[in-house]
């Protein structure tokens, strides 16, 4: 029999065996439910040591990257083939020693299967601790978010293709902008119904109007009234018709001027060939049409001017050679007179306009040296001396010895053709006074020449200059050329009119100031301005009576001009006039 104490000892030994029995079917029980959890979950899983030696992989792991257990237990996990790239591999071993530390670490990475098969997973790694809290291995998931990460690329794919399509339009716009604002043509757009909604800063600047102001239709009350229905309806029908448009309106610009503008538009289309507005340029062709008036008006005076001699030449010569005149020695003496001076006329006309067209050309360069203006004066005057003899006018000249820098021969040229017109329209008898002073500031009077008078036939000239004109105070019709001039070509329609220097007009100080003082019939004053034009007389007897071609004053101011001085007139009708130019010291 066995003792109480033996059956005792029997009976824990039992119960010891039962608890171990339990205590090992309860970790059967847990290792099938975790193996089944590990294995049959959709999501990679993977159990490291904390040095990142693999010690499991789950079966969505291993059948993912068709492996086997054996294949990656016990390796180095950043070596397993799941990791594509030298790059992910780096990432993995970072990543490994941060959880290892007792971080958590996630991040998307790309990781590559059977069958080269790439799927973008969600990865995490984990510190598992112990009941002490130390960390004893590391957990890792990977969940598939090929899907959502493929729409999601997709999506910022397409965000950023809508950004860069709208940096590019910015560009565009913005390029559009800075060459549209910086256009020497104006350009303006229109919505499909043809309302304005653009117009470039030159664009305004032709028409007048402000950017708020050409909006909508209200660029149309800047038209010519005279143009206004006609050009409007014509645009509303090209804008209907989706057509282009080209053509030429007055527009009325606020400063009061009439200005010829030309205009073309072109519709716009979107990609759906939809009509989304008209772009349009507009030209100020005010100019242009101005410098055709004046070559027509050129052409038709110049070959007036040519047929004239020509015809009177024609008609002598003719007479002549007709023999009706072998009888009658002093008619025929005259009619060779009348061919000698009309071709001496036409030789001279010709010689201007060529000089003329050569000096405003620039073709011809001024020779500017130092010289004196006493002996520049004086040589002038004794070139027009037998001239002024003959028609018995007195030549006074007040010479003033003064440095200047000028081209001597176009300054004499310049002198002569003032005091050859001078004694032209001068009576008999009377006298023509050339002087000159030096002008230092506003309102100095400056140095008078003083000194010998030319002599003519009819006696010594004994009048003095009146007192000369302040330099400022001036009235230079010359300063503006002349509405034949090719430098500045008036408007076709209203031509404008040169706005003469006020009396107190700046000129250029010091300067020497010449004056041509005559005691002729006068100018009116509504032809002080337009005299220095080509071909201008004071009246239409001027030419045939003086011999004269109209040119001389038109090359007196371009030469003048080119020497960055003035030229003008003042005058009385029935008591004379003066003519002054300037020129800088």
């Amino acid at each position: 029999m066995h003792t109480r104490e033996q059956i005792q000892d029997i009976t824990d030994a039992y119960r010891q065996a039962t608890q171990r029995k339990q205590t090992q079917a309860a970790l059967q029980e847990s290792e099938r439910r975790f193996r089944a959890i590990f294995d049959q979950t959709f999501q990679f899983m993977w159990l490291l040591k904390l040095d990142g030696t693999l010690l499991e992989a789950n079966q969505t792991a291993l059948n993912f990257g068709g492996l086997q257990s054996t294949d990656v237990v016990g390796h180095p996990f950043w070596q397993a083939r799941w990791w594509m790239s030298q790059e992910t591999q780096t990432q993995l071993f970072s990543a490994i020693a941060q959880a290892a530390k007792g971080e958590f670490v996630r991040y998307e990475v790309d990781i590559i299967g059977a069958g080269e098969i790439v799927q973008t997973i969600d990865f995490s790694l984990k510190p598992v601790l112990d009941e002490t809290g130390k960390i004893v291995l590391l957990i890792s998931e990977g969940r598939d978010i090929s899907d959502t990460c493929g729409t999601l690329r997709e999506r910022v794919a397409a965000l950023r293709d809508r950004k860069l399509a709208l940096s590019a339009l910015r560009c565009c716009e913005d390029e559009f902008r800075a060459l549209s604002e910086a256009s020497p043509v104006g350009i303006f757009r229109v919505n499909p119904q043809g309302g304005c909604i653009y117009t470039n800063p030159r664009a305004q600047a032709i028409c007048g109007y402000t950017f708020e102001e050409a909006l909508g239709h209200g660029w149309v009350k800047f038209v010519h009234p005279e143009d206004r229905q006609l050009y409007f309806s014509r645009w509303l029908q090209a804008v209907t018709a989706t057509q282009e448009f080209i053509g030429e309106v007055r527009s009325v610009h606020r400063d009061g001027t009439i200005r010829f503008c030309r205009l073309k538009t072109a519709p716009i289309f979107s990609d759906q060939k939809e009509l989304i507005g008209h772009v349009g340029t507009v030209e100020d062709i005010t100019e242009m049409r101005a410098i055709e008036k004046m070559k027509s008006e050129f052409i038709s005076i110049v070959s007036h001017e040519l047929r004239t001699p020509l015809a009177s030449i024609r008609g002598s010569l003719g007479l002549l050679a007709s023999g009706r005149l072998d009888n009658q020695p002093q008619k025929a003496r005259r009619m060779l007179e009348i061919a000698a001076l009309d071709t001496e006329r036409l030789v001279r006309l010709v010689n201007q306009v060529l000089d003329l067209e050569r000096l405003e050309s620039g073709k011809i360069v001024l020779a500017k040296h130092p010289c004196n203006a006493a002996t520049l004066m004086q040589q002038a005057i004794d070139a027009v001396q037998c001239f002024a003899e003959e028609a018995n006018i007195n030549l006074t000249v007040f010479p003033l010895s003064v440095e200047i820098c000028a081209d001597r021969d176009r300054i004499i040229q310049t002198l002569v053709n003032l005091l050859a017109n001078a004694v032209k329209f001068s009576p008999s008898g009377s006298t023509v006074i050339l002087s000159a002073e030096v002008q230092k500031d506003k309102g100095d009077k400056g140095d008078k020449g003083a000194g010998g008078r030319g002599q003519g036939a009819g006696g010594r000239g004994s009048l003095s200059p009146s007192s000369p004109l302040s330099p400022l105070s001036p009235p230079s019709p010359l300063s503006p050329p002349s509405p034949l001039s090719p430098l500045s070509p008036p408007s076709p329609l209203s031509p404008p009119t040169p706005t003469p220097p006020t009396p107190h007009s700046p000129l250029p100080t010091p300067h020497l100031l010449f004056k041509v003082k005559d005691q002729g019939r006068g100018i009116p004053a509504d032809k002080l301005e337009s005299i220095f034009g080509r071909f201008e007389q004071v009246d239409a007897s001027d030419s045939r009576n003086s011999c004269g071609t109209g040119l001389g004053l038109a090359i007196c101011r371009t030469i003048v001009q080119q020497h960055n001085g003035k030229i003008w007139a003042e005058s009385v009708v029935g008591e004379g006039s003066t003519f002054y130019f300037t020129l800088p010291l």
